[in-house]
């Protein structure tokens, strides 16, 4: 019994995986359609400008082309960071279902009620650990990101 039940629970932990992958490339595509909208609107917004201006020309071709440039690759940069904050979280969820399937072999196991108590409370112990940890990464990867995607912002108007 406790190993058609692990196969079950191995079986919705692939299908569970496979539909948070599906909707992590659903949402990197939705990301980079947005991306590019949002480039092509700065364009639009920064050749009008310079039309309103009356910069004209050159001057305002090597404007807009600046500023697309320095929004595509900020944009970039923040997308990259929110792959790999993504695929951070796909591994954490990964894990735990792992974990999930072997604690249930282990709790399947017990034969005592203190043996499931401590079983528990080490199941608790390490999922927990391996949360916090992911959280770590996490936040070390969003910081890692900002910092970048704020240095290319500032060079890009640095160099403008």
């Amino acid at each position: 019994m406790a190993s058609t039940a692990a196969g079950a629970t191995a079986d919705a932990a692939r299908a569970g995986a496979d539909l948070l992958q599906r909707n992590l490339e659903a949402a990197q595509q939705a990301w980079e359609a947005s991306s590019r909208m949002a480039s092509q609107m700065l364009e639009l917004s920064v050749d009008q400008c310079a039309r309103t201006t009356g910069v004209a020309g050159r001057e305002a071709r090597t404007a807009t082309r600046q500023a697309s440039h320095g929004f595509q690759e900020s944009t970039a940069v923040l997308a990259n960071g929110m792959q790999d904050v993504s695929r951070e979280w796909l591994d954490l969820s990964m894990r735990t279902l792992q974990k999930s399937v072997n604690d249930f072999d282990a709790l399947a196991k017990c034969r005592t009620v203190p043996e499931i108590l401590v079983a528990q409370t080490k199941m608790f112990r390490e999922h927990l650990d391996d949360f916090v940890q992911s959280t770590r990464r996490t936040a070390e990867l969003l910081v890692r990101t900002g910092e970048h995607a704020a240095r290319k912002t500032s060079e890009t108007t640095t160099a403008s």
